[in-house]
């Protein structure tokens, strides 16, 4: 195996490891030592790969950032040829996005931490307005072609993403018993949906 590929390979499984340590402790309280452990590779180790455990969190933001996108650009085009009209394309759009995103529990959690951290540290704050920036890019793209409008579909992409992180943060504090979270989001999206293509 080529160098840069071991090299990669080693920093994603160090990335991988923030990942299952964050799901059970804050990121305050996790040490090199425990990321370490989780990849199984010595502490010393993780110094030659990232400069800090900073370095570790900024990296896992663009990480997790791959991933979603890389995810969304794989299932775009099949749901481009399968959903031919605009309204089931955006609906399906935004089931997709809620599903794979908006109620996964696990990277909620994590990321409310995230949000916290990036009140006090600028470098995190800048990493996550690069991941809102791409989403919101991303689904302003899909929109504009529904819409034909632009500026509208970048107001709504912006006011879709506040409103699908506001149900993040409520259902990690909200149980499923409390609220039904999938009811509550297809009756909004239901909703602005009508109201988008005047129905």
């Amino acid at each position: 195996m080529p160098y840069s590929s071991v090299k990669e390979t080693r920093r994603l499984q160090i990335l991988e490891a923030l990942n299952d340590c964050l799901l059970t402790n804050s990121f305050s309280e996790t040490s090199i030592k425990d990321i370490a452990k989780k990849a199984g590779v010595n502490h010393g180790v993780l110094h030659y790969y990232f400069k800090n455990k900073e370095d570790i969190l900024l990296n896992y933001i663009d990480f997790i950032i791959d991933r979603y996108v890389t995810i969304f650009r794989k299932w775009l085009p099949t749901a481009h040829r399968k959903y031919a009209d605009k309204k089931v394309l955006i609906e399906k759009t935004f089931h997709y996005m809620y599903e794979k995103i908006t109620l996964n529990r696990d990277i909620s959690k994590i990321f409310i931490e995230i949000w916290e951290i990036s009140l006090y540290n600028k470098k995190v704050r800048q990493k996550l307005k690069q991941m809102y920036r791409i989403w919101e890019q991303k689904t302003t793209d899909e929109l504009a072609k529904v819409l034909n409008d632009r500026k509208a579909a970048k107001q709504l992409s912006m006011a879709m993403i506040s409103f699908l992180e506001g149900i993040s943060l409520l259902s990690v504090i909200f149980n499923d018993k409390e609220y039904d979270w999938k009811a509550i989001l297809n009756t909004i999206q239901k909703r602005g949906l009508d109201i988008v293509f005047k129905k």
